[in-house]
């Protein structure tokens, strides 16, 4: 039977590219293949089809443009709608913000524009021309300036909420800007670096080399910090790999695997010396649980925060061990304490993200109103 071409006009759209991620690709496969030694030929030859699947898998995010509502260089502030309390999102550097609005269904801040909540979040973007000099006392700075805009645009101090090293950041910022802050909430924000299983330490002592090359570079490439959250858990490419390649490709669970691992993989490069400084500072000296961390001339000093705090610790977190997150409390006595059962990202996106912190944490913010 003879082929039917499509009528024209009718033409398929053609397939998108595919990804050439995970990156760094290299380490990725040298870890799979280590892992799946003594395990048989079979366990490395379907984690590989896997990722093959994933890198040819015809879902893309869609850029849906939100109002920035204020922004200073590289940085926006996207309003996410919605009526009440204004609240400030702030992710990690490290990778980008839009894990906060992963997919419609599994989106922090779209849902809580339904629930009372003003959500702005904070897309630190990549760095340009202003930003590649920039420390991280470059980037609190930063961020105490645009919490201040929000403040003035909304008329109302705003709630601030940072995730991973975004609440580490966030900490020091309201200090600079306390008359711009109604309250806190900390989400698996690392604070003791040298607390937990000692494997980030191990790690941190392994890079210090590079430490001078990082601090002069105008940015580095995400796929460096990619590299040491791989080595927290050298089994997660071949085990993530192997179990997509049995989902059902148009299911909603391979969309899911597909924009969580883009989001992964999807960084802008990193500033040097700010990379340069987390290694440094934070993972080698441990200065914020030393009380020694300061930006400019103010100590980051916790127990100076005079606003109502909320701290989510999820108990089976790798990025961010428990013990870290629980430093900050040592300074502070936070309002509220929130245990998810889940890891680091999965207390954000996963299944019980909703009941386990979504819910609490908004309803923790309408407390403020």
């Amino acid at each position: 039977m003879p082929t039917q071409r499509p009528a024209s006009g009718d033409a398929p759209a053609p397939a998108p590219h595919a990804r050439c991620w995970p990156q760094p690709l290299h380490l990725h496969l040298a870890m799979m293949a280590l892992a799946s030694a003594g395990e048989g030929p079979n366990v490395l030859a379907e984690a590989l089809e896997g990722l093959g699947a994933y890198q040819r898998h015809s879902y893309r995010r869609d850029q849906q443009e939100r109002p920035v509502l204020a922004s200073e260089g590289s940085s926006r502030l996207l309003d996410y709608g919605g009526t009440g309390m204004p609240a400030l999102f702030v992710p990690s550097l490290v990778n980008p913000a839009t894990i906060l609005d992963l997919l419609p269904e599994r989106s922090l801040l779209a849902h809580a524009a339904t629930q009372g909540i003003r959500p702005l979040l904070l897309d630190w973007g990549s760095p340009g021309a202003a930003e590649t000099g920039f420390d991280l006392a470059a980037y609190v700075g930063r961020l105490a300036r645009l919490l201040g805009q929000a403040a003035t645009m909304t008329g109302t101090p705003v709630a601030l909420v940072g995730y991973c090293m975004g609440g580490t950041l966030a900490v020091a910022a309201s200090l600079l800007a306390p008359e711009a802050v109604s309250r806190l909430a900390l989400l698996a924000a690392p604070w003791d670096f040298h607390a937990g299983p000692g494997t980030h330490y191990a790690l941190a002592l392994a890079a210090a080399p590079l430490l001078p090359l990082i601090e002069q570079a105008g940015t580095v490439p995400m796929a460096l910090a990619q590299g040491f959250f791989l080595a927290l858990h050298p089994r997660a490419a071949l085990d993530k790999f192997a179990r997509f390649r049995r989902l059902d490709p148009d299911g909603a669970e391979a969309r899911f695997f597909v924009a969580l691992e883009d989001w992964v993989n999807g960084g802008a490069p990193l500033a040097g010396p700010m990379a340069a400084a987390t290694l440094r500072d934070w993972y080698l000296l441990n200065l914020p649980a030393q009380g020694l961390w300061r930006v400019g001339d103010i100590r980051v000093a916790p127990g100076d925060l005079r606003l109502p705090v909320l701290a989510a610790v999820p108990r089976a977190d790798r990025i961010v061990p428990p013990e870290s997150a629980l430093g900050v409390c040592r300074g502070l006595a936070p309002e509220r304490l929130i245990r998810p059962a889940s890891g680091h990202v999965g207390m954000i996106v996963g299944r019980r993200a909703r009941t386990q912190l979504w819910d609490p944490l908004l309803a923790w913010l309408r407390e403020g109103m």
